[in-house]
């Protein structure tokens, strides 16, 4: 799995590559987070996909993680 920017290049990834990453320790939960809320933020408005988005209760969740 090769990646030139590794937070840049994880919307790439299946499912089952980020959870190896994850299990690894090579990718924090946060990291993961922020990356899919980088594109929501560019493609959302776009997109109109997403209606309601609680971004704080998101962090919470992904620093609460036990695999960060």
């Amino acid at each position: 799995m090769k990646m030139a920017s590794k937070s840049s290049q994880l919307w790439q990834l299946s499912a089952s590559e980020i959870s190896t990453l994850m299990e690894n320790r090579k990718v924090s939960p946060v990291e993961l987070l922020e990356t899919v809320l980088e594109r929501h933020k560019r493609l959302n408005p776009l997109l109109n996909a997403v209606v309601t988005l609680n971004v704080a209760g998101a962090r919470g969740a992904a620093r609460a993680s036990p695999q960060r």
